[in-house]
């Protein structure tokens, strides 16, 4: 085996290697590692096709041919990447002059039985702080009951509120929903139930890197959203997990 083609084997080890660490570091990090052990993959193959291609003369120009698809997936993905991510970034702040909004969106995140995950403590935490600047708004919860959790993301938020001292009347749970759409979707429901028409604007609190697509998803409901960010937690690698999945997330929402 060449020099090149051996520093690419064990680059291709490396990175499998990674994302294994990755796999057994806390929650937060699994769509990363499987990332990683997906470009491995994709290296390793590269890597046995220049192998074959040595060995076997005849096999290099079907090598070639997919040595050039190889490459053009490669750039046509990077380059989506980098669009859709500009988009993510580009949304990711809380937007200034908010106006008076009456209902404010606060979308769910991990629970642990009954215990807020991080993420879902820094998203509570930024609607709160809304809320006293604008102690009229009505808090609509969102966030159904996931695996591992004991009670609804949406009843956990509730509790935590309440003890807070915002009035129970101002609290609206969206208990059913699994996930962003359902949970803008659910809420629209609610809404439209209490008479609410579709132009009417809301501010949504989620993590930075979710502003984006949860904001699209609110203008599909005929929502005029206002965007709220959370913070992201810091813990190792959880930026470049979750901007990776989110990149994937995009793009499902985009072709559905």
């Amino acid at each position: 085996m060449k020099k090149k083609s051996r520093v690419k084997l064990f680059l291709c080890i490396g990175l499998c290697f990674l994302g294994l660490i990755l796999n057994f570091l806390p929650t937060g990090v699994q769509f990363l590692w499987q990332l990683l052990m997906l470009i491995s993959g994709c290296f390793a193959l590269y890597v046995a096709g220049n192998a074959a291609a040595d060995r076997f003369p005849k096999l290099k120009k079907t090598v070639f041919i997919l040595k050039c698809i190889f490459w053009g997936c490669f750039f046509l993905c990077l380059g989506t990447f980098l669009v859709v991510e500009s988009l993510i970034l580009s949304e990711e702040r809380t937007e200034k002059n908010i106006p008076n909004v009456e209902y404010v969106l606060v979308l769910g995140a991990g629970v642990n039985g009954e215990t807020m995950s991080a993420m879902l403590w820094e998203r509570v935490n930024a609607a709160y702080s809304f809320w006293q600047t604008h102690p009229s708004s009505v808090l609509i919860l969102c966030g159904g009951q996931g695996p591992g959790e004991w009670i609804s993301e949406a009843e956990c938020m509730a509790r935590w509120f309440l003890e807070k001292g915002v009035p129970e009347d101002q609290l609206i749970l969206e208990d059913q929903s699994t996930n962003t759409k359902e949970n803008i979707a659910n809420a629209r429901e609610l809404l439209t139930q209490r008479g609410v028409e579709d132009s009417s604007a809301v501010a949504v609190v989620t993590t930075g890197f979710h502003l984006y697509r949860a904001k699209e998803l609110a203008r599909q409901e005929g929502f005029v959203p206002y965007g709220i960010s959370a913070r992201l937690p810091r813990q190792p690698f959880f930026w470049l997990n979750y901007h990776c999945r989110e990149f994937v997330s995009v793009l499902l929402m985009w072709f559905r």
